[in-house]
């Protein structure tokens, strides 16, 4: 584990989490660790899980967020780098469906906040979708984890893992924590 403190975003009384890892590395395995033990402390509707795993394979598994948390996950998410292939017009086709399918997730939460934030997969928004309104869905809850990929396995030649780098690197800017598996 390497991580490290910024302290470059928060309020007093916030705190954010970015987990960043390769595929595999966990980061699925420890945001569940950290919504089981919110589940022991958190009242029920104040805690809202934006799961944008696309669940493609062995990549992107979906969260099992505990009883009581606000669960949405997109239907239809995709994984544009494994099913597109070398064909980056169909990469970018399916990073464009996915941001407006994690558009719209974000827009709940911008609409209606709540206390907390966990963002399971934030990368699959970052390919194509907007850093600044996923910023300002992050202002909103005074608690955030967000997990996304930092890798070089799933590195392609469309630029969408450059996408994601750019939005990864300017959102450790803007957390608390930032935590390396």
């Amino acid at each position: 584990m390497d991580s490290r403190r910024s302290g470059s975003y928060g309020e007093p009384g916030s705190f954010r989490m970015l987990i960043l890892g390769e595929t595999g590395s966990g980061k699925t395995g420890l945001t569940e660790k950290i919504l089981r033990s919110l589940a022991q402390v958190a009242k029920p509707g104040t805690i809202r899980v934006l799961d944008f795993a696309p669940h493609y394979g062995s990549v992107g598994r979906p969260l099992s967020a505990p009883e009581g948390f606000l669960y949405f996950r997109p239907r239809g998410l995709r994984a544009p780098r494994l099913e597109g292939g070398r064909d980056c017009d169909r990469v970018w086709e399916l990073a464009e469906w996915n941001a407006q399918l994690t558009t719209m997730a974000l827009k709940v939460h911008w609409e209606s906040p709540v206390p907390g934030l966990v963002v399971n997969d934030a990368s699959i928004h970052f390919h194509r979708g907007s850093m600044g309104l996923f910023t300002e869905v992050l202002r909103r809850s005074r608690f955030v984890v967000v997990n996304a990929y930092w890798g070089e396995r799933l590195r392609d030649e469309c630029g969408v893992w450059e996408a994601e780098r750019q939005a990864v690197e300017r959102l450790e800017n803007m957390v608390d924590l930032v935590w390396r598996l």
